[in-house]
């Protein structure tokens, strides 16, 4: 490849195809996080911060097809088995992060107060539907990150007081 390392001593740094996959699933994961909480940190109220998550969601999704894919198809193969357990608690912590987020717009009035498990598929249920569709090559022509407004504000809308 480019980098001029052998295919071997690249799953020998990376302890295997696994080791790589892994890698590359973390690194994806984390930046499509990092970039969550930046945009997030930056709106301000309830709105601002509910059209983010959409906004963000599918923006990332358009301009990192591949690492999207990465992450949509190799959550549960075989080459995370071993690892699944870190993912659900990272993600488990990520999760309570954003409710820590949200809790004071619900607490606030601002947001409708339902069970907490609602909340993910009401922000980003049909942006994450979009995208699989999307990411599978079955909306040729679709501009994935000008779907982002319309499905915020559909968001917004289900989610305000």
């Amino acid at each position: 490849g480019r980098s001029g390392a052998s295919v071997g001593s690249i799953y020998h740094h990376f302890d295997g195809k696994e080791g790589l996959l892994a890698s590359l699933f973390e690194a994806a994961l984390a930046d499509y996080r990092e970039a969550l909480w930046a945009r997030l940190e930056a709106a301000r109220g309830a709105e601002a911060s509910v059209k983010a998550v959409v906004e963000h969601h599918l923006e990332w999704i358009a301009r990192h097809p591949d690492e999207a894919r990465l992450l949509h198809e190799a959550r549960w193969s075989e080459g995370l088995r071993d690892r699944r357990d870190e993912v659900r608690r990272d993600t488990g912590q990520f999760l309570r992060r954003l409710r820590e987020r949200f809790q004071p717009f619900v607490d606030g009035g601002d947001l409708v107060r339902l069970p907490w498990t609602l909340y993910p598929a009401l922000l980003t249920g049909p942006a994450q539907e979009l995208a699989r569709q999307w990411l599978r090559g079955r909306l040729p022509g679709l501009d994935l990150a000008a779907a982002a407004k319309p499905l915020a504000d559909a968001a917004w809308r289900s989610l305000r007081a």
